[in-house]
């Protein structure tokens, strides 16, 4: 009569085999995770989206201003898109994407200098803090006294997208921004999640660019080049300001 239980080669046979099978969920469990970062993102770009419509509507179409430095309460404060958004969002998690949440430390990019992890190092103010993590530059050829009807093809023109900013000139400043994060590669599953002038939300595949060594935006308008940046016009140029 066999004893109960199993024996050793039993064990090691069904550990193997649950070896196995974990090996082979882990990778369709990781892409779902990021399915739902990608969608929480898709959200979070909607209500910038939303904030948008609204500010341009109460300031007869026009974008916001280039970012302005502004004495606030006795402190130079750099006062940016996201800032002049922050009344119609009420909420610093808007700004970030779940799938790289603290991607862009705006504070320390704001008031600190390049060797301690900032960019302007207070020079034009410092943050008005209405937010710290940032994760969707912005599109800087809207600026004002851009206005959205005088957008040619609003439906193909950018407002927002993933990326991240970078901190170039002289003195040094976020002044550009890429789709690419700092690791070398797009947020989302080889591509970024973009918000449109006319209120839509769409994903945008992305392709390495061996001539750039960078990823670059991969068809429509804006193809070939690193951002988002530029206003779209009629024959599908690119107009930048």
């Amino acid at each position: 009569m066999r004893p109960k239980g199993f024996t050793l080669i039993e064990l090691l046979v069904v550990i193997a085999v649950i070896s196995i099978l974990a090996g082979l969920l882990l990778p369709v469990f990781s892409q779902a995770r990021e399915k739902a970062r990608q969608a929480n993102c898709l959200s979070n770009l909607g209500q910038l989206a939303k904030a948008m419509t609204l500010y341009t509507g109460d300031n007869d179409e026009l974008y916001p201003p280039a970012p302005y430095s502004q004495v606030v309460g006795g402190q130079l404060r750099r006062i940016w898109w996201m800032d002049m958004l922050f009344p119609y969002v009420k909420s610093g998690g808007v700004y970030t994407c779940p799938s790289d949440p603290q991607v862009t430390d705006w504070i320390r990019w704001t008031n600190d200098p390049p060797e301690r992890g900032g960019c302007s190092g207070g020079r034009q103010g410092v943050s008005m803090e209405n937010f710290r993590y940032f994760s969707y530059p912005v599109n800087r050829s809207l600026t004002h006294p851009t206005s959205l009807s005088e957008l040619p093809r609003p439906s193909d023109t950018s407002v927002f997208s993933d990326g991240y900013p970078e901190c170039s000139g002289s003195p040094p400043a976020p002044r550009t921004s890429s789709i690419a994060q700092p690791d070398g590669t797009p947020r989302h599953q080889e591509g970024i999640n973009v918000t449109y002038a006319d209120g839509r939300i769409r994903y945008q595949k992305a392709r390495f660019s061996v001539e750039l060594e960078t990823w670059v935006v991969s068809g429509g308008p804006y193809d070939g080049q690193r951002n988002l940046s530029g206003i779209v016009m009629d024959d599908g140029t690119l107009l930048a300001q």
